[in-house]
C-alpha cells in the first residue's frame, strides 16, 4: 500500500510539473508542431502568451494569408487525460469553439470557424495544388469523430473559386458540404449553386481509408478551360461533366497527409 501511495505521489508531481511547464512555455513552441502536422504548409506567426494560454496567426508557407487564433488549455481536463482547448476570446474571433481530444476521440463543440479558402488550398499536395478563393465557414454544435462518433457540421464556401498557376479558373458559386459522423465513419455530401460549374458528390473516411466520388458539371455549353484541362483525370459523366471517384486504403492515405 505504501508503494502504491509513493507511485501516485510521483505521478501527481509529474502532472503538476507538466502543467507548470505548459503555463510558462512560450506559445511560439507550438509553431513547430503546426509545421510538422501540415507538412510545412502552415505555420504560426506572431505568437504571444504560453502554450496553455496564448494567441497567434496561422499562416501559409508564403505568408500570403493568415488567420488569428487564440487558445486556452483546460488544465483540469488535461490532468484527467483529456486535451481540451477553448478557441477564441470573443464573438469577433474567426476561430471559436471547444476542441477535446482523448486517446480515441476528437470532438468539436459550439464551433464557428471562418478561414480563407487559400489557407486550406496551401495544404493540398503538389499534384492537386490550386489557388482557392473565397472563405470557408464551418459551424457545428457538436461533432465527435472516433469509434462512437456522432454529430454533424456544415461548411459553406463562398465565393467558391479555384485557379491554376496560369490563372485559369473554375467558379462554383456557393459550395456547401454537410459533414456527418456515425460510429467510426465520417462522410460529407457536396453541393453548389451558381457559378459556371456545379459540384456534387460525397467524401468518406473510416478506419480502413478514404473515398472520393465527386462530379464537376459545366453549367454553360462551353466548359471553363480549367475544367477541360482536368477532365482527362476523371471519367465522363452525364451533362458533359467529369466524375472523379477513387478509394484509398490507410497505407495510401498516409503519404497524402504527409504531402
Amino acid at each position: 500500500m505504501r508503494a502504491l501511495a509513493i507511485v501516485l505521489a510521483v505521478v501527481a508531481l509529474v502532472i503538476a510539473a507538466a502543467l507548470v511547464a505548459l503555463s510558462f512555455a512560450p506559445a511560439s513552441l507550438a509553431s513547430r508542431a503546426v509545421a510538422r502536422a501540415s507538412g510545412g504548409a502552415l505555420a504560426l506567426a506572431d505568437a504571444e502568451g504560453s502554450l496553455a494560454d496564448g494567441r497567434a496567426r496561422i499562416v501559409d508557407a508564403a505568408h500570403r494569408v493568415s488567420v488569428p487564433i487564440a487558445w486556452r488549455l483546460d488544465r483540469t481536463a488535461l490532468a484527467n487525460g483529456t486535451l481540451r482547448v477553448d478557441l477564441g476570446r470573443g464573438a469577433g474571433d474567426p476561430v471559436r469553439g471547444t476542441l477535446r481530444v482523448t486517446r480515441t476521440t476528437l470532438a468539436l463543440d459550439d464551433a464557428d470557424i471562418t478561414v480563407p479558402a487559400a489557407l486550406v488550398g496551401a495544404w493540398l499536395p503538389p499534384p492537386l495544388h490550386l489557388t482557392l478563393g473565397g472563405d470557408l465557414h464551418m459551424t457545428t454544435s457538436a461533432l465527435r469523430v472516433g469509434p462512437h462518433g456522432d454529430g454533424t457540421a456544415e461548411v459553406r464556401w463562398t465565393p467558391a473559386r479555384a485557379a491554376d498557376a496560369s490563372a485559369q479558373a473554375i467558379d462554383f458559386g456557393t459550395a456547401t458540404a454537410t459533414i456527418a459522423s456515425s460510429g467510426p465513419a465520417l462522410s460529407a455530401t457536396l453541393a453548389s449553386t451558381g457559378g459556371d460549374t456545379a459540384v456534387s458528390g460525397t467524401l468518406g473516411a473510416n478506419e480502413r481509408g478514404a473515398s472520393i466520388d465527386v462530379t464537376l458539371t459545366p453549367r454553360d455549353a462551353t466548359p471553363s478551360p480549367l475544367l477541360r484541362a482536368i477532365a482527362s483525370f476523371g471519367a465522363p459523366a452525364p451533362g458533359g461533366g467529369t466524375r472523379f471517384a477513387t478509394r484509398y486504403v490507410i497505407r495510401d492515405v498516409a503519404p497524402f497527409l504527409r504531402r
